[in-house]
């Protein structure tokens, strides 16, 4: 997933030199690429109620995740308004005066949808970097809360990528942080998915081996 991510950026950037006006109108705001998103998130939402029922342990925190994945999509239609239904859409508007929740505080709570990422990564990051250390204790209970659906190596290393890409190209790239958004939603949730699909077996492994080793 690593290298995906890298070429996913890579490509990104020489299309903003190659087709400019392309780049931007692919990815504009409900744009072609927004509704690739829609998608994945519809692809990832029944890939983690799957992993729900697949896996042995963190099942709370796979439901957890579909119900984020389903709200995001909520989130990204503008409750139904993208789609010119308005069940939803009509009475938000009506009691906050908008159709979204993400845009509040002039957008900043639009980054407290990372924090449940944030976690499932975290989680990857001390299993295969600090597996010792967070054998127990609050770490452990963090690690425990996401079972054997704790991202590989080479998942978690990606996310990190993205995170480095969104800093240093967000700062190099200002002119498109709009688009850049847009490229990293797309990253994250075609992840996500491959996080749910993952094979069990490893991560199990991960699971149980750590508390093994810190009662040796």
């Amino acid at each position: 997933m690593t290298w995906i991510v890298g070429i996913t950026y890579l490509f990104f950037m020489v299309m903003t030199f190659v087709a400019p006006a392309f780049t931007r109108d692919f990815s504009a705001k409900e744009g072609p690429l927004e509704h690739v998103q829609h998608m994945l998130l519809v692809a990832g939402i029944g890939a983690w109620v799957v992993a729900a029922f697949r896996a042995a342990k963190g099942r709370g925190s796979a439901v957890a995740i579909a119900c984020l994945l389903t709200f995001v999509l909520g989130e990204e239609l503008n409750w139904g308004e993208v789609l010119g239904i308005t069940a939803v859409s009509d009475p938000l508007r009506r009691a906050i005066g908008r159709t979204n929740l993400h845009n509040f505080g002039r957008g900043l709570s639009y980054h407290l949808f990372a924090l449940p990422l944030l976690a499932l990564f975290g989680a990857g990051f001390f299993a295969h970097f600090a597996p010792k250390r967070s054998s127990s204790g609050w770490l452990g209970a963090w690690r425990t809360a996401f079972g054997d659906l704790i991202p590989t190596r080479d998942q978690t290393l990606a996310a990190g990528l993205v995170g480095v890409c969104t800093v240093v190209l967000g700062l190099a790239m200002s002119a498109w942080e709009s688009e850049l958004d847009e490229v990293k939603e797309t990253v994250v949730y075609g992840l996500l998915i491959a996080v749910a699909m993952e094979r069990r077996e490893e991560r199990r492994a991960l699971v149980i081996k750590a508390p093994r080793a810190s009662a040796a």
